[in-house]
């Protein structure tokens, strides 16, 4: 049906019809008003990408956990790009633009991902197997490096103002060294000879303290000649002596750095973890749980490790984050709704929340409750990108820096998560 309306100067019909029309209208418009602010897909607060740039001219690249120094993040690449080779790349913090450049390196170029570095302030050190730089970020210039004859681990940790790593002379012998951040004075702190068919492997450097204050230095060795043994060894830096050699495990394990929490000491085994006491290195406790998930096809394997208000929360191989007792490793609970994969590097801590990646996405664990606050519906852009990298986050504005292999990402958290 055609509706014909035929308008008159001065009609009070007009004047009338006028009123109704205009009335039904803003009806109309206050119920759409009301329908857009009804539904949630309109108003959502979600993460955005303030801005991204290129750390790759072709194909993906591993690299570095982005990095904040001052007003810059600092990111690498393993490619040519900006003119150099495998270079430090120097972002404005605020709109990711290129600002400078490094690569003198004194051993030419290598490829440096989120184990063989170490940050502390001013000073970054990248570490490979023949070879550590340190770069002053306030200058963007080199501080000092050191090359070795011998092999080293890829891998470099760091503490009250000393980088250390391990190295290894022939088959028999392994040791751990450490030098002042800020020069290039390296020492060895503890050497070990095999007897027999053991070929030692030192890695995984973790730190604490003992109750008198004396600094601990703690270490994995990992060999599987003869048999898979996986050792832990706690120096005493202070009284400068071996406190004690754990050899419990019968295990094989990636390097992770023990972690100390009220003088125990906590690390992964292949489908587990265990607890030593700091001062005597007695093992405590051992528990695996496999059993906790659905899968077998692949043993469980922690990511990451955090205490919290006298809780052990762990994140693993699987689709749930652990609370644990740091007495024993009973399960407090067992939260749902993770995604199910590995992670890179480590977590960071904003505001009562856990930020990683896993499965190449972000997680964010509220660790009052142990939800995954990263859903989908607050993800937003962040859905379609594969994050290979931690979640850097700037403690002042919150905002999040990580990288995917081709490019360095800004995000903006939403307000309410």
């Amino acid at each position: 049906m055609v509706m014909s309306f035929i308008w008159k100067k001065n009609s009070s019909s007009n004047k009338m019809f006028t009123y109704l029309f205009l009335s039904f209208n803003l009806a109309i418009s206050s119920c759409k008003t009301r329908s857009n602010q009804n539904d949630p897909s309109k108003n959502v607060d979600v993460f955005q990408i303030l801005w991204k740039t290129p750390i790759t001219n072709g194909p993906a690249v591993l690299g570095l956990n982005p990095i904040l120094f001052d007003s810059v993040v600092i990111m690498n690449t393993e490619y040519e790009i900006y003119d150099d080779k495998v270079a430090l790349i120097f972002f404005d913090n605020t709109n990711g633009e290129v600002i400078d450049t490094w690569s003198d390196y004194i051993d030419g170029v290598a490829v440096y991902t989120s184990s063989s570095y170490y940050n502390k302030g001013e000073y970054l050190v990248l570490q490979t197997m023949h070879s550590t730089d340190c770069i002053n970020l306030a200058t963007r210039q080199r501080q000092w490096a050191s090359t070795t004859n011998v092999r080293q681990s890829a891998f470099i940790y760091g503490n009250n103002g000393f980088v250390y790593t391990c190295q290894y002379s022939g088959e028999k012998t392994a040791s751990v060294l450490r030098s002042p951040i800020d020069q290039n004075n390296w020492e060895t702190i503890y050497s070990f000879t095999a007897n027999g068919k053991m070929s030692p492997f030192f890695d995984g450097i973790g730190f604490g303290s003992l109750p008198n204050g004396d600094e601990i230095v703690l270490w994995q060795n990992r060999t599987r000649t003869p048999i898979d043994r996986m050792e832990v060894f706690a120096f005493n830096i202070t009284a400068d002596s071996l406190l004690w050699r754990n050899r419990d495990f019968l295990d094989f394990e990636v390097p992770f750095p023990p972690k100390v929490y009220n003088g125990k000491v906590y690390g992964p085994l292949n489908d587990g973890l265990y607890c030593l006491d700091l001062e005597t290195g007695e093992t405590l406790w051992t528990r695996g749980y496999n059993s906790v998930f659905d899968h077998n096809y692949l043993p469980w394997a922690a990511n990451y490790i955090g205490f919290y208000n006298d809780q052990l929360i762990v994140h693993g191989y699987g689709s749930k984050v652990l609370y644990l007792s740091p007495k024993d490793g009973s399960i407090f609970k067992a939260v749902d709704g993770y995604p199910n994969g590995h992670g890179e590097g480590d977590y960071s801590y904003y505001q009562g929340k856990l930020y990683f990646s896993a499965a190449a996405q972000l997680v964010i664990t509220d660790i009052a409750t142990g939800e995954n606050l990263a859903t989908p519906a607050k993800l937003g852009e962040l859905n379609d990108i594969d994050i290979r990298s931690s979640i850097t986050i700037d403690p002042e504005t919150g905002k999040l820096y990580f990288q995917d292999g081709y490019y360095l990402y800004c995000a903006k958290q939403p307000k309410v998560l």
